[in-house]
């Protein structure tokens, strides 16, 4: 039987978290010592090696299962590429774009399907904020700096106070 402790321990090693960072928040003892921690992490980890590697092999399976869902594959043809999201925020700052929404208004249990309505509305504060951030970032006070560099070399002595070898002394 593996207790709950050790059952938590699984799951945060399964998710890649630290040994002895997953042992700390397992046991609860969140002041022991790095190498405390590293130790009975580790033995842990070799005890409950199989379980652990059942629960990535699961999530792994899961997000396979995810994946070949076509709600989950149309969801990933709508994500907007790079320019159409500069576009769209261009657009809410100085248009005032109306925003693509929906809503839900049914739910077929036959089907397992939800139905849902578009519409559009205006954006609120918190998007026309992001769309600011956004725009900022890419093209703004804080988008990188792109700088053109001069590469000048002029040939100095490593060490000024000498003479050069072609220097002659008088």
């Amino acid at each position: 039987m593996i207790s709950q402790k050790h059952l938590e321990f699984i799951r945060l090693v399964s998710k890649n978290v630290l040994q002895r960072d997953a042992w700390r928040q397992a046991s609860g003892n969140l002041t022991a010592s790095d190498k405390t921690a590293a130790e009975k992490g580790s033995k842990w980890a070799k005890r409950f090696a199989k379980e652990i590697q059942a629960a990535r092999e699961a999530a792994s399976k899961a997000i396979e299962i995810a994946y070949q869902n076509k709600e989950v594959q149309d969801a990933l043809v709508n994500i907007p590429s790079e320019a159409q999201a500069d576009a769209k925020a261009f657009r809410i700052l100085t248009e005032n774009d109306l925003v693509d929404d929906s809503y839900v208004i049914g739910f077929n249990k036959e089907t397992k399907k939800l139905t849902v309505a578009p519409f559009q509305r205006k954006p609120t504060q918190a998007e026309i904020q992001k769309a600011y951030d956004l725009f900022c970032k890419r093209f703004g006070k804080n988008s990188p700096a792109k700088l053109q560099t001069e590469h000048t070399f002029i040939e100095q002595p490593l060490f000024p106070d000498t003479i050069s070898p072609t220097e002659t002394k008088e």
